[in-house]
């Protein structure tokens, strides 16, 4: 047999999924053979769950231990690991809490995981040079109305329809977590000049300015846009002061002005 035959074989018996590889394990010493392959499936599993976790140490306290290990022995097998690396292991628990029982009858769970989820993509995102007030005072006026932008790779929006990221924030600071309530609400998520994770939430006009500067639209573009929902003469000052805060920040990688 094909040694790559034979580690497929050890595989499926870590999870559970054939008996066959009994058949290549010598019988020797005081444990049998199905109890040597029973510590590497269980130390295969533990470490599945370990990396759940890791990643989601809020959503753990949330849900408390008994829930917890339900949820990761489940997800565990309706979700076998399929990448070398446990980083991805954990990518569809948000949809496994949004449609599983009794997860599913909880939405903010799976928002829960989802903005844990957001965090640990913010902090292993590229990094790359960050646009400064001052490089916008070197861009002649009459150029920014065509200006264009570009955030920093780190930098995410969040829309959660429940206030998971309030939950978030009360089990971190070891508090009871607040009641579940149904509101929708913006975030922005991103990597600081310190290479620290911070979010913000947005007012529906912030969001909308980023949603623009993401898929390239003009300064002019965004103006004009806002000028739909608010005061013209509020139009600048706003813009122009949620830009230089945004720049502040480190969210904007580059001013483009071709």
């Amino acid at each position: 047999m094909k040694l790559s035959d034979l580690q497929q074989h050890f595989f499926n018996a870590l999870l559970n999924q054939e008996n066959n590889f009994k058949n290549y394990v010598v019988d020797q010493g005081a444990l049998n053979v199905e109890q040597r392959i029973n510590i590497y499936q269980n130390a295969y599993k533990a470490r599945l769950i370990e990396s759940i976790e890791t990643d989601h140490e809020i959503l753990g306290y949330y849900l408390g231990d008994h829930l917890f290990d339900e949820m990761a022995q489940g997800y565990i097998k309706a979700q076998p690991s399929n990448n070398r690396s446990l980083r991805h292991f954990s990518n569809q628990l948000p949809e496994y809490l949004k449609i599983t029982h009794p997860f599913k009858e909880h939405p903010v769970l799976s928002e829960l995981a989802r903005f844990e989820r957001y965090l640990l993509d913010v902090f292993d995102a590229a990094d790359a040079e960050r646009a400064t007030l001052e490089y916008l005072k070197l861009i002649p006026e009459h150029d920014w109305a065509d200006m264009k932008f570009r955030l920093h790779p780190s930098a995410q929006l969040f829309t959660s329809e429940y206030n998971c990221v309030e939950c978030w924030q009360a089990l971190k600071a070891n508090q009871p977590p607040p009641k579940p309530i149904n509101q929708l609400h913006s975030w922005l998520i991103w990597r600081n000049h310190d290479q620290l994770t911070e979010f913000v939430s947005l007012e529906a006009m912030e969001r909308q300015m980023l949603e623009m500067m993401l898929t390239g639209e003009t300064f002019a573009n965004i103006c004009n846009e806002l000028a739909t929902v608010m005061a013209e003469d509020e139009v600048s000052l706003f813009s122009v002061q949620r830009l230089i805060n945004w720049l502040d920040k480190g969210i904007v990688r580059s001013l483009i002005t071709e």
